[in-house]
């Protein structure tokens, strides 16, 4: 596991260091997801068993697991931030309502597209 957790974090970091020295507007930690998965699409599927890959690929499913089940931990700082904040989005929160529908549409509008896409795939 702990070899799981130091790969998923080796490309949090490459991720980081590539959206700062490319002056990317996207999250540093979504770069790096997108080189694992590129990566793992480059492995092709499940090595056989036995395979040194095989231990690497049990690695970052021990570890993705483990994190997974933890997730709800992230909510923490979220639920701080609105009760800290809580003035400012009462004072806003017609706008801030409006976001999260507008972003709620936009995301299913973005989805029903892709999967049209792929379904005529």
């Amino acid at each position: 596991m702990i070899r799981g957790l130091t790969i998923l974090c080796a490309y949090q970091v490459l991720g980081e260091l590539l959206t700062v020295m490319l002056h990317l507007p996207v999250p540093g930690a979504v770069v790096g997801m997108a080189l694992l998965l590129v990566t793992l699409v480059a492995v092709r599927s499940e090595p056989e068993k036995g395979a040194v890959n095989a231990a690497v690929f049990d690695d970052l499913q021990k570890a993705s697991q483990g994190l997974l089940k933890h997730l709800s931990l992230l909510f923490i700082p979220a639920g701080v931030g609105l009760v800290t904040y809580a003035d400012i989005l009462q004072r806003e929160l017609w706008a801030v309502l409006g976001v999260i529908v507008f972003s709620t549409l936009l995301t299913l509008a973005c989805t029903a597209l892709v999967m049209k896409m792929m379904l005529k795939r």
